[in-house]
């Protein structure tokens, strides 16, 4: 798996409520139970396609070396030059996932993919992203995969970390603008796959907001945000699942209010487990 780029991760879930059953086959809340459109309880045992669309240096065994997305790409042009560089990232995006990497995720037993984005990758309804997205998600409705479309890299950047290749700090919860680009970014999104039913669900940020010290002074500027993110999803798409992740690295929930929507997972990102 290393191909992939797999970042290992316990993806833990909790469920509240019920939500609507949507449309046809697609997957909802009821209660503390992920369903299918049947009503059968349904267990996530899934895998990210990380290193993909967001290129990170660990996967690339870049130790002590560039590591966001954009030192990577800044490192790539260095060597190559820009034009050869642009050809490269094509090239790369077209080629790094395959249909018999998603025929051999489904084999190894696992039912579900979490595929982290880019927002650059998105701002338009006719961007590159859609194009790579659609084509890795027809294979995963092919093999009867499940995918949860991940914002990894949020405009402004939510972690201040390499991973959501910002400025050095969650300057997304600073940003009226950065904020504004992110929820027109899911709504674009939610339009776009509204009636796909391999679609899982919407994580709408991974990991927001770290342990530093300071940070937590951004904590209540969280659940808003995924409140007005979650209205624009539903004037589009009333049926897919919303997953929303707690402060702190998806480990500090104390930020949330009751829940605000019927369809949603809190979910956990679990590091360091013996």
């Amino acid at each position: 798996m290393t191909k992939l780029g797999v970042r290992w991760l316990a993806w833990v879930v909790v469920v509240w409520f019920r939500g609507d059953r949507g449309q046809g086959a697609v997957r909802h809340t009821r209660g503390v139970e992920i369903v299918d459109g049947a009503g059968r309880p349904l267990a996530l045992k899934g895998t990210n396609l990380g290193n993909w669309l967001v290129p990170e240096g660990y996967v690339w065994h870049f130790d002590g070396g560039p590591q966001s997305p954009k030192e990577i790409e800044a490192l790539i042009t260095e060597l190559v030059g820009p034009e050869k560089a642009e050809a490269f990232w094509k090239t790369y995006r077209e080629r790094y996932v395959t249909r018999e990497d998603i025929q051999f995720i489904k084999a190894q037993g696992f039912n579900s993919v979490r595929i982290p984005m880019h927002w650059k990758l998105f701002q338009t309804d006719d961007a590159e992203g859609f194009h790579l997205l659609d084509r890795v998600g027809g294979w995963c409705h092919e093999a009867g995969l499940l995918v949860v479309l991940d914002l990894h890299a949020a405009p402004g950047g939510q972690t201040g970390t390499n991973i959501d290749d910002g400025h050095g700090y969650p300057w997304l919860f600073r940003d009226a603008q950065a904020q504004q680009q992110t929820i027109d970014l899911w709504a674009r999104l939610a339009r776009h796959y509204h009636n796909e039913t391999a679609v899982l669900g919407y994580d709408l940020l991974n990991e927001p907001i770290p342990n530093y010290a300071g940070y937590e002074t951004l904590h209540p500027a969280l659940e808003p945000l995924y409140r007005r993110i979650a209205k624009a999803i539903r004037a589009v798409d009333g049926h897919h699942i919303l997953i929303l992740g707690g402060a702190e690295w998806d480990g500090d929930f104390s930020v949330f209010g009751p829940p605000f929507d019927g369809n949603v997972i809190y979910q956990l990102h679990k590091y360091w487990a013996g």
